[in-house]
């Protein structure tokens, strides 16, 4: 079957808390809209780098730089007892250091 010419963007509807997404082998960057149960829709940029990302690479917005929100949410995620364990103490440090250096 002929898909035309790639990169390819689709929408998959469906019922669940987990969502999986393969990127695309060629592909950097990619957009996901994500609309919960209430109908709210979020936007998720996917950036896909070569070589291992850190955690501040994971925090930082689309600037590279840790701001405020970016920093509150990590420390949210730290504190959260159901989030544990995905931002470590390292990690954490790494990311206030990263927030420091951007102001």
């Amino acid at each position: 079957m002929y898909l035309g010419t790639p990169p390819y963007s689709w929408t998959v509807k469906g019922e669940g808390d987990r969502v999986t997404f393969t990127a695309l082998e060629k592909q950097s960057e990619d957009i996901i809209k994500l609309e919960d149960a209430t109908g709210k829709v979020k936007t998720l940029r996917i950036v896909i780098k070569k070589g291992k990302l850190n955690m501040v690479d994971l925090i930082a917005g689309a600037d590279g730089k840790v701001d405020e929100a970016e920093m509150g949410n990590a420390l949210g995620d730290f504190f959260d007892p159901e989030k544990q364990g995905w931002i470590d103490r390292t990690d954490l440090f790494l990311v206030v250091e990263g927030f420091l250096e951007s102001e």
